[in-house]
């Protein structure tokens, strides 16, 4: 965190923060990692624009420009001349100009004054506006023998703006959503950001949230800054969806209302795509990996990078026991792949109903060489008990003895998840197989129209490699996913109406394109089937 004098680049919800900048004599600005960074990861498309990317550098170019200055808020009414202020940097040398250019909604063009400095070192002009009502638009432009520079560095296209008037903007809501938990045991903390061109009711910003066909919602207090606080309550059960959105009002007479959009999280769902927060590990193994995994950004692996060590015995265990009484027809299911060696190191899948006392297992354990990411279920039926206040514990736990032939990569794992869908199997009559030319068809899709989640059902002839992708109709692709190894017999895929980021997608029509791809040659693609998917929210 910063020192005294400092701030943090970034502020997220959970009130901590990421780079340093300070201004004093001189600016500075310190991200602490890469600027490609900031929104992408290893195997992000390198020739993608960032939209938030630029908005980081524009605002870095604000921040470190020669020009310093407040933006204007929106007013009712002009009564008095409206003052423009700047403040140029001490390093300023040669000032040859430093001009306001401004624009009202009836004139055609920018018009150009010049900024006077006062005795304090401070430009300004002055403006009467006490006729007009609309919005004005105003950039400043620097002139030196050795530059030209605009503030703000996205002008002219996107100046600085406000608004003389009637105050009829609502307050502008932004969340970072929550992501997906396998259990809930506590309230989860919600941070929102709400800022309005004059001033937010602090009193007015609620919670709204649905679990489990139950609707309620809650005063948000206020933090530092622009920033308001809540909880949700520690409800529901593997399976369940909450649902939850934001309201939040101004001080107008009367106040404009701001809506934030729905947002989504499942419980039940384990995707490692933050940290390992729900987790007990030993300290020399099971951590994130961002070299293999199933779905972007990590996995988590029992020696990422590296050879797993003879004589080991680590685990990965959930901390935050499931509700026995909650576990009637639940299936636990994972996605894996291992390099162990056979028959002499193993992993372990295993239960404790004791608190973590004793442990035990109830399948073969994982050994030997799958390179491939496979899918495996558990049922949790067996652990099934009414009315328990009891908690079932889950440890992954790999086991090695005192020697190894060659080096091994260890035992991976992502994409966790507790649901009531029992595995797809293969149907006992097989489809006919024509290994000279395989086939993928999709068999059926339901619900379409859907709204939180659609089942699209598809079928191959032979084991073939395969790519799902979902298109919006300006034709950008809002997910894809790659399956290595597909194996015959009929499969399923879900939707569930959030892009590859797990934001929420709007309503409207989408395109799900189904391939076969050479498995060698991942870009072959042969026979795509594509349908359409409509999304009602």
């Amino acid at each position: 965190e910063p020192t005294a004098g400092a701030l943090s680049c970034f502020r997220y919800d959970n009130a901590r923060g990421a780079g340093v900048e300070y201004s004093g004599k001189h600016k500075v600005i310190n991200l602490g990692f890469g600027f490609e960074a900031i929104d992408s990861y290893r195997e992000d498309d390198p020739a993608r624009r960032s939209k938030v990317r630029e908005k980081v550098m524009l605002r870095a170019l604000n921040k470190l420009g020669p020009i310093t200055h407040d933006p204007l808020i929106d007013i009712e009414a002009a009564s008095a001349p409206v003052d423009f202020l700047v403040e140029l940097s001490p390093l300023v040398d040669d000032l040859i100009s430093l001009n306001l250019f401004y624009r009202t909604d009836s004139m055609s063009q920018y018009s150009a004054l010049e900024m006077t400095e006062n005795s304090s070192g401070i430009f300004s002009r002055q403006i009467d506006f006490s006729e007009y009502s609309g919005t004005v638009n105003y950039y400043f432009s620097l002139s030196t023998p050795y530059y030209h520079y605009l503030a703000p560095a996205s002008a002219p296209m996107h100046p600085y703006q406000f608004h003389i008037g009637k105050d009829s903007r609502a307050p502008q809501i932004y969340h970072q959503p929550l992501h997906d938990v396998l259990v809930q045991p506590f309230p989860r903390d919600v941070a929102v950001f709400v800022e309005d061109n004059v001033a937010v009711d602090t009193n007015s910003v609620l919670l709204f949230f649905e679990i489990n066909g139950t609707y309620s919602s809650l005063n948000m207090y206020p933090g530092s800054g622009n920033w308001f606080h809540g909880q949700i309550p520690a409800k529901g059960e593997p399976g369940d969806s909450v649902v939850y959105y934001f309201s939040a009002k101004d001080l107008a007479s009367p106040p404009n209302e701001g809506l934030s959009q729905k947002y989504r999280y499942r419980i039940g769902v384990e995707n490692f795509d933050r940290d390992l927060i729900f987790w007990s590990v030993d300290s020399v193994g099971w951590q994130l990996d961002d070299l293999e995994f199933r779905s972007p950004p990590y996995s988590v692996s029992t020696f990422p990078g590296g050879a797993y060590p003879n004589n080991a015995n680590v685990s990965l265990t959930l901390k935050f026991g499931l509700k026995r009484e909650q576990l009637n027809g639940k299936w636990l299911s994972f996605w894996t792949k291992h390099e162990i060696e056979p028959e002499k190191d193993f992993g372990f899948v295993e239960f404790s109903q004791n608190g973590g006392m004793d442990w035990q297992s109830y399948s073969a354990p994982f050994t030997g060489a799958r390179d491939q990411w496979s899918q495996q279920y558990f049922s949790l039926n067996r652990f099934y008990e009414h009315g328990s206040g009891d908690s079932l514990l889950i440890r992954f736990r790999l086991q090695t003895d005192s020697t190894q032939q060659k080096p091994m990569a260890g035992w991976f794992v992502d994409d966790i998840e507790i649901s009531d869908q029992p595995p797809v199997t293969v149907s006992d009559k097989q489809p006919v197989l024509d290994v000279q030319h395989p086939e993928i068809a999709i068999v059926s899709i339901a619900p379409n129209p859907f709204n939180s989640m659609v089942q699209i059902i598809v079928e191959s002839s032979a084991p073939m490699a395969t790519r799902v992708e979902i298109f919006n109709l300006l034709g950008q692709r809002i997910i894809e996913q790659r399956v290595e190894f597909l194996a015959a017999g009929r499969h399923v895929f879900y939707w569930d109406g959030l892009d590859r980021y797990q934001r929420q997608c709007g309503s409207g029509i989408y395109l799900f394109r189904l391939s076969r791809i050479a498995s060698q040659k991942m870009d072959d693609v042969f026979s795509p089937q594509t349908v359409k998917l409509i999304h009602l929210r």
